[in-house]
């Protein structure tokens, strides 16, 4: 058992690192209500990132100050070895590793695995899920009363609300399933489809693991729906919403990859060159000649980093830890796997990059946690 004021500390440690779902959706209110500048509200969320997860570290290392040395200085040797061999990149990473990789990759992970237990995350998570749902409906209201328009479609607001809107539906309540249902279809109205596809991969196993006999009902609606998309569209259309997904679906280019195929073959191309090597840390930005862009698929990525034998280790390596737990794990600790892997892992298959984006390590410390688990109730 944990005292009272290590039970509040992980709580606030969960709370500093998971608030940043919630930063992005504030950020986008920000910009489309208020129209304050994009680089302006930047300045905001990084403040409200840094402040309380600054002080989640200075709780953390007290905990466990020989896993923050041994974490940073692996980290900083693998970079400065980067820079020895990769001078090319050195710009970017030296760039993205200060601002990014520094001081909130690497302690967003150190600092959950310094709490007690998986079950707090849930707890956090959940409840910061019902402060995401406050946003998403200011954010709608808005729109809809004509604040801010919409060319095509969000995908920093669709992915900012994947981990509330699966963290409602897998909470085994009427209310909370039926508000996910809502963030989901308001995804597909104004949102991008890889974060709707995400989800709608999340209720599917869900749905298997929990009542095999809803299997064929839910086939039917999902049927049913596939065949009222015409009706659908019209209706979205006739309230002021132009759903670039069920567009794409219409019109038979749900697989359209937006120039990612573009992206994907000329790293491909690169790889081809140099295989065993490959071009290090961030080699992405610089052979696509922009800071902004990047592969766009994490398993691209870590072959290009990395070259295609360690890059593979890697891959595997993270593969069989899933795999390794999740075979080991009860039906609630699979069903908080499988969950984060969809909300955590899933967006970098076609967006967002590990080396950059919080998400890649904190799935690793969920993974920790639940081992820790394991292990305690052998």
């Amino acid at each position: 058992m944990i005292s009272r004021k290590e039970h509040k500390e992980d709580c606030y440690i969960v709370f500093a690192v998971m608030i940043q779902y919630l930063l992005a959706l504030l950020q986008e209110c920000l910009i489309a209500i208020f129209r304050i500048p994009a680089e302006q509200t930047t300045i905001y969320r990084v403040l409200l990132t840094a402040i309380p997860l600054t002080v989640a570290i200075i709780i953390a290392f007290k905990r466990r100050p020989i896993l923050f040395v041994v974490t940073y200085t692996i980290v900083l040797l693998v970079l400065f070895l980067n820079v020895v061999l990769y001078p090319h990149n050195s710009d970017v990473l030296i760039y993205d590793s200060l601002r990014f990789v520094l001081p909130v990759v690497i302690p967003s992970a150190l600092c959950l695995m310094s709490i007690s237990s998986i079950e707090l995350v849930e707890k956090v998570v959940y409840k910061l899920s019902w402060f995401s749902v406050l946003f998403v409906v200011i954010y709608m209201v808005e729109y809809l009363r004509g604040r801010f328009v919409i060319d095509t479609y969000n995908m920093t607001f669709s992915y900012s609300i994947l981990l509330p809107m699966i963290s409602l539906y897998s909470y085994n309540s009427k209310l909370s399933k039926t508000i996910s249902i809502v963030l989901f279809f308001i995804v597909i109205s104004i949102g991008s489809r890889g974060a709707a596809g995400i989800f709608l991969i999340y209720v599917m196993y869900d749905i298997v693991q929990r009542n095999k006999k809803l299997i064929l009902p839910i086939s039917i609606l999902a049927v049913l729906f596939i065949l009222s998309l015409t009706d659908i569209v019209e209706w979205l259309a006739s309230i002021g919403l132009k759903s670039r997904t069920i567009t794409l679906l219409l019109e038979g280019n749900i697989d359209n990859l937006s120039e990612r195929d573009y992206i994907y073959n000329e790293v491909i191309e690169k790889l081809k060159v140099s295989p065993i090597c490959g071009y290090g840390l961030w080699a992405d930005r610089v052979i696509l000649k922009n800071t902004d862009t990047y592969c766009h698929n994490i398993v691209l990525e870590i072959l290009l980093n990395w070259g295609m034998i360690l890059g593979a280790i890697i891959l595997l390596g993270i593969t069989f830890s899933i795999m390794y737990l999740y075979v080991r794990s009860d039906k609630y600790e699979r069903n908080i796997i499988v969950k984060y892997f969809c909300a955590l892992i899933m967006p970098f298959m076609a967006s967002q990059s590990y080396l950059v984006d919080y998400k890649f390590s904190v799935f690793i410390a969920i993974l920790f946690l639940l081992n820790k688990k394991l292990k305690l109730s052998l």
